[in-house]
């Protein structure tokens, strides 16, 4: 069996474990190994590097540039949030007001792959942010963050359509801070999303799932 590399850039720590313990194993079985590396954005003032979080564009560039300079690779992709994207990122200057959500990803997508003009770079952006996949599954959701202070609240999540269409008002985070303050996204967010499944979670989020079929598509025949 052929064995392959992807490196998947992602935002946080949430996102690495994710793709870890959620992506990993489904792509391993076909000889696909997916490393997660964090976006690494800054420096402190004694030469640590910090990790999170997103500035700039050119940052993410520079990234993926660095990543793509290894030529055991077999693709560089990503999973970076369409919400709160940076304004230098490109495509961005060029989205219309009339284009839907996904539209606009799509639109960003294709001008990231454009701009890093590599055949082995596959951009995803998450839509809207990591928060939305578990909306796949709300009552797993309810029920992993209940707190008898925010029980209440916790049914303001339930009824808000498809998971990768909820920003209308509040991003999905946002939604999910609001009815429990409490929560945590590197290990409520985490332990949500393994409770749900990769099945579940493709299945509600098409957008995601394309992502996903792509690299089986690409790795996996």
């Amino acid at each position: 069996m052929t064995v392959h590399q992807i490196l998947v850039l992602v935002e946080g720590q949430t996102e690495e474990q994710f793709i870890a313990k959620l992506m990993h194993p489904r792509f391993e079985k076909c000889g696909a190994y997916l490393q997660p590396i964090i976006l690494q954005t800054s420096r402190s003032s004694i030469g640590e590097k910090r990790k999170g979080g997103i500035s700039s564009y050119t940052k993410i560039k520079k990234e993926v540039q660095k990543l793509l300079g290894n030529s055991k690779v077999d693709l560089i992709t990503t999973m970076i949030d369409f919400y709160g994207l940076p304004n230098d990122f490109p495509g961005k200057q060029s989205l219309q007001a009339s284009m839907t959500a996904l539209d606009k990803v799509n639109h960003l997508q294709h001008a990231f792959e454009e701009d890093i003009g590599d055949l082995r770079f596959k951009a995803f952006l998450t839509l809207h942010e990591f928060e939305a996949l578990l909306f796949s599954d709300v009552g797993t959701m309810i029920n992993l963050l209940q707190k008898n202070a925010y029980i209440n609240r916790l049914s303001s999540l339930q009824g808000l359509g498809s998971p990768e269409s909820i920003n209308l008002d509040d991003p999905p985070a946002k939604r999910v801070r609001r009815a429990v303050p409490e929560y945590i996204k590197t290990l409520d967010g985490l332990r949500i999303s393994e409770q749900i499944g990769l099945d579940k979670i493709r299945l509600n989020c098409p957008h995601f799932d394309k992502w996903v079929t792509s690299l089986e598509n690409r790795f996996c025949r």
